[in-house]
């Protein structure tokens, strides 16, 4: 039998729930939007690491983006003081 890599292992809803540091309610609506992937249904929904990583990369990479802008406007505010 083959041991699936790390990034194929699929988890359960609470698992990727902590993964992501948000609760499973919240992380529900993120795969009934769409924003990530899961298979199955009801109770044996799951989702695979390696989605859960790219969305949580993808993730940090908007809150960065939008601390620079933040501070670009303050920036700009306090200019005009």
């Amino acid at each position: 039998m083959k041991m699936k890599s790390c990034d194929e292992r699929d988890v359960s809803l609470a698992v990727a729930a902590t993964l992501l540091d948000v609760s499973v309610a919240f992380l529900s609506q993120l795969l009934d939007t769409g924003e990530l992937a899961s298979h199955g249904e009801g109770d044996g929904r799951r989702v695979r690491v390696s989605d859960v990583v790219s969305y949580k990369e993808r993730r940090s990479a908007d809150n960065r983006r939008d601390l620079a802008t933040a501070l670009a406007v303050a920036q700009q505010a306090w200019a005009f003081d």
